[in-house]
């Protein structure tokens, strides 16, 4: 993929125009005019591309040039990632999941055949400052958080997720229903239940429970 390929990519995912609309939704554009949110957006999402992955001096440079007319202090670009920037960029991301789940076609060649789609849904734990244990509550550590992700193997890319604690149960909050219709899942055995099968069959839904070779089913 060139640069313009990945430029059309992005605009088609994340149209400016949803862009400026979400951005005025969270009042993003109300706090300062100098800022080109759509150069904004393009530099974070980027950035988590690259080998820099959650730098912010890199996204602060791939900013500059994309807006060289519109040069900003390192300390003002750092300001501008506030709560509403936040809830911009998860509104953004809702916007391209949705895109991808509804607008690319599904891959299932043989054994994925035979169904809507094929969805992995598995979590991930992050370690955080102890100081924030109050909050997201670990297991191994003092403060950790689970990331929940629903993965597409149809489209290839994440298509849901949920954050919470990391000492929270796996299947906490997630529930097999109608929009499961006629799909395939592949989960590990944290997220098995009776009920979770029961819901499967209801639901005509295949399941895999992915076991490790320690793990031992009852």
């Amino acid at each position: 993929m060139n640069g313009t390929t990945l430029r059309q990519t992005l605009q088609a995912i994340l149209p400016p125009e949803a862009i400026h609309d979400l951005a005025r939704w969270h009042g993003v554009v109300e706090r300062n005019r100098r800022r080109d949110v759509v150069a904004l957006v393009v530099a974070l999402v980027l950035t988590v591309g690259s080998d820099d992955s959650g730098r912010l001096a890199e996204a602060y440079r791939r900013y500059l040039v994309e807006t060289p007319r519109r040069a900003v202090v390192r300390g003002s670009f750092y300001a501008w990632l506030d709560a509403p920037m936040a809830a911009l960029m998860e509104g953004l991301l809702r916007l391209g999941m949705d895109y991808a789940d509804h607008s690319l076609p599904k891959h299932l060649p043989g054994v994925l055949s035979g169904v809507r789609d094929w969805r992995v849904v598995d979590a991930e734990t992050v370690t955080l400052r102890k100081t924030l244990s109050g909050d997201y509550r670990g297991t191994a550590t003092p403060a950790a958080l689970k990331i929940h992700k629903e993965f597409s193997l149809g489209c290839g890319c994440m298509t849901d997720y949920r954050i919470g604690p990391a000492i929270e149960h796996d299947a906490k909050d997630f529930v097999v229903d109608k929009r499961y219709r006629a799909m395939g899942l592949v989960v590990d055995q944290g997220y098995v239940s009776h009920k979770l099968i029961r819901d499967c069959y209801a639901h005509d839904v295949r399941f895999v429970v992915r076991l490790k070779s320690c793990w031992k089913p009852r």
